[in-house]
């Protein structure tokens, strides 16, 4: 069977780079992810805050993080563009790494609070609106990029 005229997700057997590509992307997001485990090190030894100052703003992005969980959802139900309703969100991608390289680069000159507002607001773009836009956006994009039901349940 020529393959080269049908899309790769309307096939019966994805080919693999189809699934690197899906997998690829999750590596990104985890090695972001894992880098973050290091913030509270980096702002208590390099940044010299102070702990609960520390676990008070993480606190707060993860509160925030559940009112920008409603409303990325709701921006990709109502998305209807060109690229598609999940493609654009993918772009949040750099977004991340952009807001992932500012947060360790957190200028040290800063006051004690301006550090925080900076921690706070980097941490917010990277975890409550940058990851939740690639999350959000997956079942949607999974759904319209492989079209056979026996593929997406391999």
């Amino acid at each position: 069977m020529n393959h080269t005229k049908i899309p790769a997700g309307a096939r019966e057997k994805l080919p693999f780079w189809f699934s690197a590509a899906w997998s690829g992307r999750g590596a990104v997001v985890i090695a972001c992810t894992s880098l973050f485990g290091y913030a509270t090190f980096y702002c208590t030894d390099v940044l010299k805050m102070n702990p609960v100052v520390i676990g008070m703003l993480l606190l707060c992005t993860k509160l925030l993080d559940g009112v920008t969980d409603l409303v990325i959802g709701f921006l990709i139900d109502k998305t209807d563009t060109k690229l598609g309703k999940a493609r654009p969100y993918e772009l949040a991608i750099i977004f991340l790494w952009i807001f992932s390289v500012m947060m360790f680069s957190t200028p040290t000159s800063l006051s004690a609070a301006g550090k925080a507002v900076w921690v706070f607001i980097m941490y917010s773009m990277i975890n409550s609106v940058c990851i939740t836009m690639l999350y959000g956006n997956e079942v949607a994009y999974l759904n319209r990029a492989v079209v056979k039901q026996k593929t997406r349940l391999n």
